[in-house]
């Protein structure tokens, strides 16, 4: 059986903590007495389209004797498995801590850390007003960051040159608005403690950096990584005829719509929020709507022996049985380390490559019986038990 590792890095003002179990095992229980500050859960959230990841911790607190730790301090996780990558660590979470909980009663006693990608009371969570006109993507949200004091995001090419006419940013964050403007233009806007955010295409498989972030593999069977699988490759719900937004018409001074269909849909015609500021950011927030809508058409979870390297937005490549296995979409993925192990879960979509498509031959239909006419059968007579007589 695999061997689960951690550490996990506190750094304040009192100085710098760290909580290590090298020695493999699982995490005690709380029915068991363990010690005061031992580690009894962990657990570790990455989305998509939120603006921060989150953790929460859960330590044991008998007699009370745990020192709390303080509000704002930094903290990273790190964990890893002795049948994956060679027992080495992985950074999976970096952010800061919320305020403490403690909790008592009959069954023991517990403290509860919560801790986000941003601090709470960070100058990138206060709400701001601010107009912008004909200045691209990249432009705003590098003035914005800078109004929240914090560095210009890394921004893909693509959605970065967009150039947008009006945008307002009213009484919103600079991550709050920075995740909207993600929404409209198809990407995903994410900060993480003490580094710059990131804005990137949506489902385009790639770090801040560029670069492909790691492919997971989900694998069934001997020697597999797969627990358990809950998938649906294609949605019941039917898919929209057309998406539909309006927008100011320069020219006419009218307010127009422009619509794109989709042949292969059937359901009623998508009708967008709001109203686009041209016909170009229009078009971009159908095509937003549209890779949306194709990433809806499959979705599941699967659940993993500890997997450091998954990523919200990465690949999954699996392979549990016909008419399932292909490549999948990471929408979300969450770690949990307790007394029974560590896990991570994958929420999945967008499946491809033959995914829900089952290819196996299928058996040829069963023959179907006619019924047998009187003459066939040898008449009427035929039916008469032996012995019978007229």
């Amino acid at each position: 059986m695999d061997e689960s590792y951690y550490r996990i890095v506190i750094s304040g003002k009192a100085g710098q903590k760290t909580l290590e179990n090298r020695s493999g095992g699982t995490l005690p229980d709380l029915a068991k007495t363990p010690g005061a500050g031992d580690l009894l859960l962990l657990s570790v959230s990455d989305v998509e389209g939120s603006a921060s990841d989150s953790a929460s911790l859960t330590f044991c607190d008998k007699n009370g004797a745990m020192v709390l730790p303080n509000e704002d301090d930094e903290i990273e996780i790190f964990l890893g498995r002795s049948g994956a990558y060679g027992g080495k660590l992985h950074s999976v979470f970096k952010g800061r801590l919320r305020a403490p909980r403690a909790k008592g009663g009959a069954q023991g006693r517990i403290v509860d850390v919560r801790a986000e990608g941003v601090a709470a009371n960070s100058a990138a969570n206060a709400p701001k007003t601010c107009q912008y006109r004909g200045q691209t993507v990249t432009m705003m949200l590098a003035e914005a960051a800078k109004a929240a004091g914090e560095p210009a995001p890394a921004i893909d090419k693509t959605l970065g040159a967009q150039k947008i006419d009006v945008e307002l940013q009213d009484g919103e964050s600079y991550l709050e608005f920075g995740a909207r403007l993600a929404r409209q233009l198809g990407g995903q806007f994410k900060q993480v403690a003490g580094e710059k955010a990131v804005l990137l295409a949506a489902g385009s498989g790639k770090s801040a950096s560029g670069k492909p972030l790691p492919r997971i593999a989900a694998r069934a069977g001997e020697g597999g990584n797969l627990i358990s699988y809950d998938i649906a490759p294609r949605a019941e719900r039917a898919r929209a005829q057309a998406v539909i937004c309006a927008y100011y018409d320069k020219q006419s001074g009218t307010v127009k719509q422009l619509q794109k269909r989709d042949e292969t849909g059937t359901a009623a015609a998508m009708h967008l929020p709001g109203q686009a500021a041209s016909k170009k950011e229009a078009n971009a927030r159908i095509a937003a709507a549209q890779n949306q809508l194709a990433r809806d058409v499959g979705s599941g979870r699967v659940v993993l022996r500890g997997e450091p390297l998954a990523r919200a937005g990465g690949l999954c490549d699996l392979t549990c049985r016909a008419g399932l296995d292909g490549e999948y979409h990471i929408k979300s993925v969450r770690h949990q380390l307790g007394p029974s192990g560590w896990q991570t879960t994958l929420q999945l979509d967008q499946p491809k490559g033959g995914a829900g498509k089952d290819k196996r031959a299928k058996p040829p239909p069963k023959p179907t019986a006619k019924p047998e006419s009187a003459s066939t059968r040898g008449g009427a007579a035929s039916l008469r038990p032996a012995g019978l007589q007229e």
